[in-house]
């Protein structure tokens, strides 16, 4: 080995093992997590409860939950309710803490697939009573917590009786425990009967279901899509009704014959997927109305029926399934969570072989929002909630869809157990364009703007899980704890790029641009990571160009997502900027990296800019 290979070698295990430091750094245990918390914790004031405490087999209640769960009840009238999170604490104390479920708000739909209040249940005395009297003896806790739901309106729109207290209140003594709480008994159908289900209007009458199905010179992929669609069908009555904004005469005429036993509506404009719906909808017939793309292949024979059956209960708004990508089982969409960078397909991209987080990817999970690529709503609902909004063109109609059924007090359904393919963005092409990107970030901030309480709010996403980042896994947010925003003080320094290439091998990604604060990640493929310094690149409309030095993120997702890459657990980014660090203007932001062992330089500018100064947008 020559002496120049010698000294790369020794150099770059220099930069490994540095990188091996800070990497611990920037990870943090959940006992660690834990020590870190002030929950809140009153005294109790020695009154008699108000409530009777509903506990399992197998683990005991945090020593603070009494008083809490009192207070809450206090200050809370409304509530008859409660549940909390809970955790594994292997004999306490002294011993390790570890599974934690940070779980959702009032999510009536998963609590009838998953007993996921798990281990403590507070219920106000006299509802208790009631619930105790109605069941009779014996009677097993999960059946009396479950009438105390029933009698306290838990399946009624618009439901605050049942609360939630984001902080662990129950330790299992082990994880298997906790499973086996969870486990619930085959009562397919019972739960839809028993909350009021109507899909049909009358007894004998099968569920009336209208597709709608926006298309434009795609016949072939229409046709496929039609096919599943009477597949799926089965046990329902269904119409078509397919929007046209304008395909060739060529493929009018086909599609005129292709359609000829359905509803064919041609009308040219713009692509405008809220109103081709809205226009759909307006010519639908049936008691439910199912907004369907034209790239999507729906599975099983009785998908449509098992989706009213859910639409059709008095509390529920939309209802979506699981998409996956074509000929795979790697999900795309398991329902929307709504993150402080917008909404975000949790779980997109991931293989649908194991359980995620609980079992979110095979239960109905209720969630704010569905994709429209596949949504079901009762007509009399979506009316009542105005349609799709005309203001959202093109993106986020749909969020904002949910967003208008939750605000009317109706629960959006994800289920998780029934599923399509879906052939993504084939109709009208990707968002990997300026012009596309703008257009995008404009309407998302136009939903907001519609919706400004639910900005960055999600009640059924609890807010000790990850938020920060395109991370699409569900995982707490302790593992990335240790990460601290970067917010430099002075101004940023003048660069000069001599030597530095365009190269797309540094994968660059900025994933959220708001209020001066820059998300993201920047990967080197091919090469040892932990040797390069990474830098944020700010260029104005004159050609100014300032820097910025990152002090690298830890973004587990990035390892697990790059198995085949080396060292990328340290390549985010998270930083502040401001009028202190840059001048007034618009910037548009790239990133430098620099091997500080081969002295490699290379260099890469994202579609996004930032605006400096008062009133300025980032996009």
């Amino acid at each position: 080995m020559s002496i120049k290979s010698l000294a790369k070698n020794m150099l770059t295990k220099r930069e490994n093992k540095k990188y091996e430091r800070l990497l611990a750094k920037r990870r943090m245990t959940y006992e660690q997590w834990c020590e870190g918390q002030t929950f809140f914790s009153p005294e109790t004031s020695g009154e008699e409860s108000p409530f009777v405490l509903v506990c399992s087999e197998g683990g005991t209640p945090d020593k603070g939950a009494d008083a809490l769960l009192g207070a809450y009840f206090k200050g809370h009238p409304e509530a008859q309710v409660l549940y909390g999170d809970e955790d594994v604490w292997e004999t306490p104390p002294g011993g390790p803490r570890h599974s934690p479920w940070f779980k959702p708000d009032w999510s009536p739909d998963l609590f009838d697939s998953l007993f996921y209040f798990g281990g403590l249940t507070a219920v106000r005395r006299r509802l208790y009573e009631q619930a105790a009297a109605l069941c009779g003896e014996p009677v097993d806790e999960r059946t009396l917590v479950k009438t105390c739901v029933e009698l306290a309106g838990g399946y009624e729109r618009g439901c605050r009786s049942i609360a939630h207290i984001p902080q662990v209140l129950f330790h299992w003594e082990s994880r298997e425990a906790m499973l086996e709480c969870q486990k619930e008994p085959d009562t397919a159908g019972k739960e839809d009967a028993l909350h009021g289900a109507d899909t049909t209007g009358t007894i004998d009458e099968k569920p009336f279901v209208s597709a709608v199905i926006c298309s434009k010179d795609h016949p072939q992929l229409l046709g496929r899509c039609l096919k599943a669609l009477e597949r799926a069908g089965t046990g329902t009555k269904l119409e078509v009704i397919v929007v046209d904004n304008g395909s060739s005469p060529e493929n009018r005429r086909y599609l005129e014959q292709m359609l000829s036993e359905h509803t064919y509506l041609y009308q040219p404009m713009e692509f405008d997927f809220s109103s081709m719906c809205n226009l759909g909808a307006e010519r639908a017939r049936g008691k439910f109305l199912l907004f369907l793309n034209d790239d999507v292949e729906l599975c099983g024979e009785d998908c449509l029926g098992q989706m009213a059956l859910s639409a059709g209960k008095p509390y529920v708004g939309a209802v979506g399934i699981k998409l996956y990508y074509p000929d795979s089982v790697r999900i795309q969409h398991a329902g929307i969570v709504n993150l402080p960078m917008g909404p975000v397909h949790k779980l997109q991209f991931l293989e649908d072989t194991q359980d995620y987080y609980f079992g979110w990817n095979k239960r109905t999970v209720n969630v704010l929002a569905v994709t429209a690529a596949c949504l079901m709503v009762e007509r009399e609902k979506f009316c009542l909630a105005g349609g799709f909004s005309p203001r959202l063109k093109v993106a986020f109609n749909d969020v904002e869809l949910g967003f208008k059924l939750w605000e009317l007090g109706y629960f959006n359904v994800c289920r998780n157990d029934l599923y399509a393919y879906h052939h993504e963005s084939l109709s009208r092409g990707d968002d990997e364009t300026k012009e596309k990107l703008n257009r995008l970030l404009k309407e998302r901030a136009l939903l907001y703007e519609m919706h400004p309480a639910l900005l960055g709010e999600d009640p059924f996403y609890s807010v000790h899980l990850s938020r920060q980042g395109l991370d699409t896994r569900i995982r707490p947010a302790f593992e990335t704890a240790g990460n601290k925003m970067q917010e430099e003080r002075g101004t940023a320094k003048r660069a000069r790029l001599g030597g530095f290439r365009e190269d797309s091998c540094l994968l660059f990604r900025v994933e959220s641009c708001e209020q001066g604060i820059l998300q993201g990640y920047g990967v080197v493929l091919g090469d040892d990571n932990s040797c390069y310094e990474r830098y944020l690149l700010f260029e104005d409309q004159k050609g100014a160009l300032f820097f910025q030095k990152t002090k690298g993120q830890y973004r587990p997702d990035l390892v697990e997502n790059m198995p085949d890459q080396n060292w990328v657990g340290l390549c985010g980014f998270w930083l502040k900027v401001s009028e202190e660090n840059l001048p007034r203007g618009i910037y548009r932001v790239g990133m430098a990296a620099k091997n500080t062992v081969t002295k490699t330089k290379l260099l890469w500018w994202s579609l996004r800019t930032i605006e400096i100064g008062e009133g300025g947008e980032n996009r």
